[in-house]
């Protein structure tokens, strides 16, 4: 299908940082919770620096997560291979070829939804390879060109 690597449509990028200020206005509200918890029975004066930290780490993580997912997140679909590479702080390229797929599914959430992404997840006998944000047309498309791969698989045996 694809020679070159690709990464996931723009709108990925939107989705993305939805879904981590979500997270982030989650987590920053139990921190200020148990902050705050701390500060009303006074239980240990080091709690209070380390809740600071953790508040400040999880805003950070919040910060630059959407960035490291989209930009170094990159797939490749080639003749009967689906490549994933993503390669931020440790290099992981995902080789799996389409005649050893057992297992096909797609997940997509109502923030998923709402965008029309889904996230298409390929398991075999050794492991799970989960391809980067998709439109919900491509994610369709290939779901069928694999299962036309295997049933012509299949007809040769």
């Amino acid at each position: 299908m694809t020679t070159s690597f690709q990464r996931s449509p723009e709108v990925a990028k939107k989705y993305f940082r939805q879904f981590y200020l979500l997270r982030c206005l989650i987590g920053t509200v139990l921190l200020i919770i148990a902050f705050s918890l701390d500060y009303y029975f006074e239980i240990w004066q080091p709690i209070q620096y380390i809740a600071g930290g953790l508040l400040i780490l999880h805003i950070l993580y919040c910060l630059l997560k959407p960035y490291f997912r989209y930009h170094f997140t990159y797939y490749r679909i080639k003749e009967n291979m689906i490549e994933v590479k993503r390669n931020y702080w440790f290099r992981k390229h995902q080789i799996l070829k389409i005649e050893r797929l057992q297992y096909l599914h797609w997940e997509n959430g109502p923030l998923l939804r709402r965008h029309q992404l889904q996230s298409l997840i390929l398991t075999t006998a050794g492991h799970t390879i989960t391809l980067p944000l998709l439109y919900e047309e491509d994610v369709h498309q290939l779901e069928q060109y694999c299962l036309e791969l295997l049933q012509e698989g299949d007809s040769d045996v």
